[in-house]
């Protein structure tokens, strides 16, 4: 009886050495494929989000900075006045935190969701340091033509939207054309050499063709498709130059700022830490004669970067990954379970 015993139980011995691998095979693999997972899927993913942010952030500020950039020279002694127009709409961005105008090491003004109505002279964010910008003589030669070009034609691009707007509201839609042709086709000419150096600027080019051709008509519904076109070529234009030159890095944010931050949907609300995502765009202005730019400060934005956005940038990763590590602890349990 004993006999018979001993060799049961070596058969039973015999079989859970033989199952043990198994086990541990599959474990491994659903860990490995948790681990490939996480890296061929969240980076991409993270980075997509961060491309899509910084895309937002350039459309966003944009036309502010190119609207500051035209004023102040003209209009030192009224900075104050045009810094606040300019800057305090920007609040209607739930994601905007604080922007900053500097002028060499001077502040110009500040405005922070906190105290979003009126411009201030001295910060009170001590803790984030003045970015760091690059002086215009020390970028590359090809990039400074090339953002000569644009700060050119988007101060053209303007003046020629204003004109046209100005001839619909005076009810002259239909008898100024010619003048407005000669123009649009000058700044299309300007943008020509250019135009394969961004990819921005072959659709701005293409809206600009299509204002000129517009042009070609003499009633009022062309004149209205050209400004259009116009309008839409500017978009391009300016998220041309900012691409060019802005710079983004993160901060830390004071209690204030995230005091004042929005409450957000309901994952912002369960997750709700968040940095800063600076954004950093130098100023610069053309010369006397035109043929060169020079440094004029640089305007500086921060956003709220909440992590509870990231996270649901990466959702599916996520889910996939915790399912596969939950497969991994489970299969040891039912391994057992089955055993018994």
């Amino acid at each position: 009886m004993s006999n018979i015993s001993s060799d049961t139980l070596a058969r039973e011995d015999n079989r859970s050495v033989r199952h043990t691998p198994w086990k541990a095979i599959c474990v491994f693999i659903l860990l490995l494929a948790a681990a490939a997972v996480w890296l061929l899927c969240v980076p991409p993913a993270l980075r997509d989000h961060r491309d899509a942010r910084h895309v937002s952030d350039l459309l966003t500020v944009g036309a502010t900075v190119e609207s500051i950039e035209s004023q102040l020279p003209e209009a030192a002694a009224d900075a104050q006045r045009i810094l606040e127009k300019a800057l305090t709409p920007l609040f209607n961005d739930d994601d905007l935190a604080a922007v900053r105008i500097w002028q060499g090491s001077t502040l110009l003004g500040e405005i922070t969701r906190d105290r979003p109505q009126t411009l201030h002279r001295q910060t009170a964010l001590q803790d984030i340091a003045r970015p760091a910008t690059i002086a215009a003589e020390q970028l590359p030669a090809e990039r400074r033509e090339l953002m000569l070009v644009l700060l050119q034609l988007i101060a053209d691009q303007y003046a020629l939207i204003a004109q046209m707007d100005a001839a619909l509201q005076a009810g002259n839609g239909a008898g100024v054309h010619t003048g407005l042709y000669v123009q649009a086709f000058d700044n299309l000419h300007l943008l020509e050499p250019q135009r394969k150096k961004h990819d921005r600027l072959v659709e701005a080019g293409a809206l600009m063709d299509d204002a000129v051709q517009a042009l070609t008509h003499a009633d009022e519904a062309s004149l209205r498709a050209a400004m259009d076109s116009i309008k839409e070529a500017e978009v391009y234009l300016s998220w041309a130059l900012e691409e060019l030159r802005a710079v983004s890095d993160t901060v830390s944010l004071p209690a204030s700022l995230i005091a004042a931050a929005p409450p957000g949907n309901w994952l912002q609300q369960i997750i709700p830490l968040m940095r800063g995502r600076r954004l950093t765009i130098p100023l610069y202005v053309a010369s006397g004669d035109a043929s060169l730019i020079m440094d004029a400060g640089c305007a500086e934005f921060i956003f709220y970067d909440r992590t509870a956005d990231q996270a649901r940038a990466i959702g599916w990763p996520l889910l996939l990954v915790g399912g596969l590590l939950l497969g991994a602890l489970l299969v040891p349990m039912l391994w057992r379970t089955k055993r018994a």
